[in-house]
């Protein structure tokens, strides 16, 4: 079943509601601070704007940042060891919920917490990144949503707008997983519409540039997925553009 970008805010928000009545309905120290742990693989405009959600919801529900309510923020910078580091962080720090932000930062929570509710975002799917037994049925300590987009009629969409495309690039970061999903729908939709594709990985933010710069002379088109890391280098990559 296909959800909707609305469907999907308002369950991510049905999930906090569910968290804080659970948390708290039977709970006799209403003094009690809450403590959050906020884990993000890398600085970028939309996952800013997921965290940003969370803690606006929250503050909507009554809990605000130093009164009864305490958020840990720690961004990885694009650094899958750091992910590791702040998820060993909160394991000793036995946070009440940690929200994580993008594919290898639940990785790294989902790794080493097993006690402690985990709950995603900005992850294209769960079930494939290991994070839950099902997509429908999590069965384990996390859960949240999925932003997995129509990466089929994005290929069609270019071949429309360009109908004398023949070879169709993919550019990401081969750090995450969510991507690489993306990437094989993209390439099995290229394929069947009798089109050539090209696909170039990259590992770290430095290393886009140069990437872009290589892919884009050798393709009519470029299809980038949802990609924290790409995204995050968006700039390198548009000025790499001729």
């Amino acid at each position: 079943m296909k959800i909707s970008f609305k469907h999907m805010i308002l369950l991510f928000f049905i999930l906090i509601n569910v968290f804080i009545i659970t948390k708290y309905k039977n709970n006799k120290d209403q003094n009690k601070i809450l403590k959050i742990g906020i884990t993000q693989i890398v600085e970028h405009e939309s996952l800013n704007n997921a965290r940003q959600g969370f803690i606006n919801e929250l503050k909507n529900l009554g809990y605000e940042d130093g009164k009864n309510i305490k958020f840990d923020f720690h961004n990885a910078g694009g650094d899958l060891s750091n992910c590791e580091s702040i998820a060993r962080k909160f394991a000793n720090d036995r946070p009440d919920l940690i929200l994580a932000i993008s594919t290898p930062s639940a990785q790294a929570a989902a790794n080493v917490i097993k006690d402690i509710p985990i709950l995603i975002t900005a992850i294209t799917n769960p079930e494939k990144s290991n994070l839950v037994k099902s997509n429908l049925t999590p069965c384990t300590n996390v859960t949240g949503t999925s932003d997995l987009p129509p990466v089929s009629k994005t290929i069609e969409l270019i071949k429309k707008l360009k109908p004398n495309v023949q070879n169709i690039g993919i550019l990401y970061s081969n750090i995450d997983v969510s991507p690489s999903y993306q990437a094989q729908i993209a390439d099995e939709t290229i394929k069947t519409l009798g089109l050539d594709s090209k696909v170039a990985t990259v590992s770290q933010l430095s290393e886009i540039k140069q990437v872009a710069e290589k892919i884009i002379s050798e393709c009519d088109a470029l299809y980038v997925p949802i990609d924290k890391i790409t995204a995050a280098g968006m700039p390198f990559k548009n000025s790499s553009r001729k």
